[in-house]
């Protein structure tokens, strides 16, 4: 078996409930390290803690390997305190001029917490999403507070550019509405129907529907992990965190046809296989396994067998990103039909080559040196 996918299953047995306390007594110094690499690269080396304590196998890993865990997950759990308290802060900035955030993505989780479960995801930022009216105008109040953008504002895109403060752990992206989604999740519905996350200072968060919804849409159309195959483990143990909370809440139905209406059926059920595949999660609400939710298992199992074939979803996931559906209906308002969309991609491929000219061919060679697999 190919070391990344050795690594890559191990790493999925030490997120998984029912942890083989033997099995993990057997591993080596050296085959640790391959699972810490992996773990590390794909954020979920606080979670593998957090479950290894969960499950109360924590003492059948080395000790040398058992501190580097544990101190792992301090120090998240520490710097999760921090990112909930820069998060207080700027929604009580906000709430003083009348504005409420909606908050999305990882950070919700550690809002939703419980302290002793505080260290267990990783997050890069702080996703608030407000309406259009107040989309400025919060900006403006948070720049008043210190924080600077990282960028030039680009009125084509959905979020204001990446507000950073000297001293504060992460940045806040700012969002008007959801990105490419907003046609399977418009930001008037997702404002309408969100509870209250924190009532001091007022913090809201989409409803348990819509929650994974938009973490599919996210992570596999948007991010294109369905297209290319490419599994993330952050976003498994996000979507392990919400079916845990609130799986008999979610209308697995109205994911379904949401998903299906952005041209994305297989989606959902080839993401529900890889999850029980992967991390043996299941719900009695879940669809039998379809043949190409099956077959869509195999191809990742077998990318991950082949450095070739990684290479060239690499190659493929690098000068294509602007050519997906989802990214054409963003920027363009209609994707039109499957023939419109090869005439656009054709065109677009045509332009970055002559754009681009041979250096095109530098920018391919040159990922070989990336890794998709996080």
């Amino acid at each position: 078996m190919h070391k990344d996918l050795w690594s890559f299953l191990q790493v999925c047995k030490l997120l998984r409930d029912g942890v083989d306390a033997q099995a993990i007594a057997a591993l080596t110094d050296g085959e640790w390290e391959l699972i810490l690499a992996t773990a590390n690269r794909h954020r979920v080396s606080p979670a593998i803690w957090a479950n290894l304590v969960r499950n109360n196998v924590q003492s059948t890993v080395r000790q040398p390997i058992q501190t580097k865990l544990a101190n792992i997950y301090e120090l998240n759990t520490r710097r999760n305190r921090l990112i909930k308290r820069e998060a207080a802060q700027a929604a009580d900035w906000l709430n003083a001029s009348g504005i409420t955030p909606l908050m999305l993505k990882t950070s919700v989780n550690l809002l939703e917490a419980a302290e002793s479960e505080l260290g267990k995801w990783v997050t890069r930022d702080i996703d608030l999403l407000v309406d259009r009216d107040s989309f400025f105008p919060a900006a403006q109040i948070l720049e008043h507070h210190g924080f600077r953008a990282k960028g030039d504002y680009n009125p084509q895109l959905h979020s204001y550019p990446a507000l950073a403060k000297s001293g504060n752990v992460v940045t806040i992206d700012l969002h008007r509405d959801v990105g490419p989604q907003r046609n399977v999740l418009p930001v008037s519905e997702a404002l309408r129907d969100a509870r209250v996350l924190s009532e001091q200072p007022k913090i809201l968060a989409l409803p348990p529907t819509q929650r994974m919804v938009h973490l599919l849409y996210h992570g596999e159309i948007q991010d294109r992990r369905h297209e290319l195959a490419n599994v993330s483990l952050h976003q498994l143990v996000n979507f392990e965190t919400l079916l845990r909370r609130y799986g008999d809440e979610i209308d697995w139905a109205d994911v379904s046809a949401r998903l299906s209406r952005a041209g994305s059926a297989a989606v959902l059920p080839s993401y529900l296989y890889l999850a029980n595949r992967l991390l043996g999660l299941e719900h009695s609400r879940w669809p039998a396994p379809s043949p190409r939710a099956r077959l869509h298992y195999g191809r990742w199992n077998l990318q991950m067998r082949s450095a070739f074939l990684t290479w060239l979803v690499q190659i493929w996931g690098v000068i294509t990103p602007v050519m997906s559906r989802s990214r054409i209906e963003y920027f363009g308002g209609d994707a039109g039909d499957a023939l419109s969309r090869t005439k656009y991609r054709l065109a677009l491929g045509w332009t970055l080559i002559q754009r681009n000219g041979l250096t095109i061919f530098s920018k391919i060679a040159k990922v070989r040196q990336l890794r998709m697999r996080k």
